[in-house]
């Protein structure tokens, strides 16, 4: 879904190829400040730099704790066990996306790195 909406593609991967995922990780390289959910503090704080907002966490921590810590707004899905019909069918489906997922995790270590530095500091990247 993701690789082929970046790419220009429809809904669905079915007519992905190898070269569209390039395209999908360049787009993503170059147009995206990653965050993750499994790292969501820390995706704000690095939002909050980068583009220099001014509500930070220190001054609304109600909002901070319920939504960010609390997960307030999250929504159950079903688990799907590993090696099941549905489990493969999804992985295969989904093929293209999981590897730019995969990407993702990679890019979001490289921009903690590049963009922000050991300490969290936005270093200036000519914007």
């Amino acid at each position: 879904f993701m690789a082929a909406r970046l790419v220009g593609g429809g809904p669905h991967n079915i007519d992905l190829t190898n070269d569209d995922l390039e395209l999908a990780k360049d787009i993503l390289r170059q147009k995206v400040l990653v965050g993750l959910i499994t790292q969501i503090e820390e995706s704000v704080n690095r939002f909050d730099k980068y583009f220099g907002w001014t509500l930070r966490q220190e001054e609304h921590p109600e909002c901070f704790e319920r939504f960010i810590r609390q997960g307030e707004n999250i929504n159950e899905h079903e688990h799907v066990q590993e090696g099941s019909d549905t489990w493969n069918k999804l992985a295969e489906l989904a093929k293209y996306d999981v590897q730019l997922y995969e990407y993702a995790l990679q890019l979001f270590d490289e921009q903690g790195k590049n963009l922000f530095g050991n300490d969290g500091a936005t270093i200036d990247i000519g914007q």
